[in-house]
């Protein structure tokens, strides 16, 4: 492993599995030892609890347990109070705590409803209430909260308090980055679509006591997801790490969707499918289970566009390439400006990577052609796809001439969709692939300048993004966006100095990192490390969606 928690302490709530196998609980606490942490393990089931520590110890990490009900205030200030005496601190918060109970507002009572916003929501709150205090005066840390797709859209069942609770734990999630964000605090939430654990298998198993019934419930919901298949743990695991690491040190109030493309869409023939082919066969969370070892990009190539930077520093997709080397990957480099993509070239081959630069226009189909074809000539495939083309132009729908909006907003999406034309049908032959995009916090919120036409192409990347994602999913190809905020690199030095002037970067850069909860702006860096972990197979089952790296800046308002 990495070591990307070497020297944290993680609090795991909900740390044992309901039933032998992998819970997503026990995944991630396993995960984040292996990573380097000591790890705190917090169950109702004592017997779960030591479970799990068992495995940490036989690998030959350190971790401890104790039982606690997370419902209840004492358990659970107990509980961070026996973790802080055991590990001196608390620098990861993991909340994995939750149960459905079905039933709509009228056929369910007040006392289930209550019991069920207690489990669901309850929870998070007085684990918060109790071990924020610790990481702050620590200098800070991660909250990891593990929401579920069930807070952002409606089932095929009533689950309203499980709806309920989980949407109220995503907003607590981005409250706390929003209030807890200046002491160094970051929050987020993972929401994991239909998933296969222990707890699933187990409700299953009551719901269809016939076992061909049984293989036909595990199927119909394989075909419900745009991938083919149901996650595991591991998928909600790996997330957990990337958002507990320092790689996601400006990821904060973000939700992290894990549904195979799920929530993007449903296909109106999933249940044709169902009837007519098997599910997408894939290796089941204990083959998933057994550490490689190996870097996480080993034996893939990428091809990033957008690889140079603008002058000297690391700009977004320099750092991006660089980083996909660092993990193993064989990169093919290309930008505009052919000195731009050799220095990103030089810094891989100097570190001991492979990588090759080629300039090409990404607007035009004839370069973007040429380069895909470059890419499989010197490598021989094609796994990683990262667009990182786009540039913002000041104005609004009065005084913006036509001429500029129609090549601004070209140019922030005309780039993905020449990329996506010709690396998919390569990535189809090779059985799958992942396609990164650079979008914007724009596209999501109105930035602090008039910048209509970029605000427009970026959102229009974000849904183009999750479109792919949502047509190719059964190919075994991934579409995903990184959706930075206030991230200073070296275009954004050059653009702030000639709308303002060289002698007042520094009061505008002050200002905008004021605007931030965690009271800093962003760097190429941070950008770069979400690349790695959207390009990894840790993500195998983040498809069509989006990972906001803008420090929490859009959880709020004002």
């Amino acid at each position: 492993m990495s070591g990307r928690l070497t020297a944290k302490r993680a609090l795991v709530f909900g740390a044992g599995s309901r039933g032998a196998g992998w819970g997503n609980g026990k995944a991630a606490a396993v995960a984040y030892a292996r990573e380097g942490a000591r790890v705190f393990c917090v169950d109702i089931n004592e017997v779960a609890a030591e479970e799990t520590r068992a495995v940490i110890l036989h690998e030959g990490n350190e971790a401890y347990c104790c039982a606690a009900d997370a419902t209840e205030s004492h358990d659970v200030a107990r509980a961070v109070a026996a973790c802080v005496d055991a590990l001196g601190g608390i620098d990861i918060l993991h909340n994995n705590v939750g149960a459905p109970a079905p039933g709509d507002p009228v056929e369910m009572s007040e006392e289930v409803w209550h019991a069920n916003m207690a489990v669901n929501i309850t929870t998070a709150f007085l684990t918060c209430k109790y071990a924020l205090p610790v990481l702050a005066e620590d200098g800070g840390g991660a909250v990891v909260n593990i929401a579920s797709i069930a807070g952002i859209r409606n089932l095929e069942r009533s689950l309203v308090g499980y709806q309920a609770g989980k949407a109220a734990l995503i907003q607590l999630s981005k409250s706390i980055a929003a209030q807890w964000g200046p002491r160094n605090v970051r929050s987020n939430c993972i929401l994991p679509g239909l998933m296969l654990t222990p707890l699933v298998l187990d409700r299953i198993v009551k719901a269809y006591p016939d076992e061909a019934a049984r293989a036909r419930a595990l199927a119909e919901r394989c075909h419900m997801v745009p991938a083919g298949y149901m996650g595991d743990a591991w998928d909600t695991a790996w997330a957990s790490v990337y958002l507990a690491s320092d790689e996601a040190k400006y990821v904060s109030g973000a939700d992290l969707v894990v549904d195979g493309g799920l929530t993007a869409g449903r296909a109106l023939e999933w249940r044709k499918l169902a009837e007519t082919s098997e599910p997408v066969a894939v290796p089941d969370a204990e083959a998933r289970s057994v550490s490689t070892g190996e870097a996480r990009l080993a034996g893939k190539v990428a091809l990033v566009f957008g690889a140079g930077s603008r002058g000297p520093g690391w700009g977004n997709g320099k750092a991006a390439a660089v980083l996909l080397a660092r993990q193993g990957a064989k990169v093919l480099a290309v930008d505009l400006n052919l000195e731009a993509a050799e220095e990103t070239r030089a810094v891989i081959e100097s570190e001991g990577g492979s990588c090759y630069a080629v300039a090409a226009d990404a607007t035009a189909a004839t370069d973007v052609e040429k380069t895909v074809n470059e890419c499989l000539h010197r490598f021989g495939s094609l796994d990683i796809l990262l667009n990182n083309v786009g540039a913002a132009a000041r104005g609004s729908p009065v005084d913006l001439d036509e001429a500029v909006w129609d090549a601004n907003i070209a140019f922030n999406t005309k780039p993905a969709f020449l990329a996506c034309k010709y690396a998919i049908p390569v990535m189809e032959r090779q059985g799958g692939g992942s396609i990164i995009h650079t979008a914007s916090t724009s596209g999501l919120s109105v930035p602090e300048h008039g910048l209509i036409s970029y605000q427009t192409g970026k959102a229009g990347l974000l849904q183009f993004s999750r479109g792919v994602g949502h047509l190719y999913a059964r190919t075994g190809i991934r579409s995903n966006c990184i959706v930075p905020g206030k991230i200073r690199t070296p275009m954004t030095d050059a653009t702030t100095a000639q709308h303002n002037g060289a002698d007042n970067v520094q009061r505008i850069y002050d200002q905008r990192a004021a605007s931030v909860p965690l009271r800093r702006m962003g760097e190429g860096w941070d950008v770069g490390w979400a690349a790695v972990y959207l390009a990894s197979d840790e993500a195998r089952y983040v498809n069509c969606a989006q990972i906001v790296v803008d420090g929490g800046l859009i959880t709020s308002c004002c």
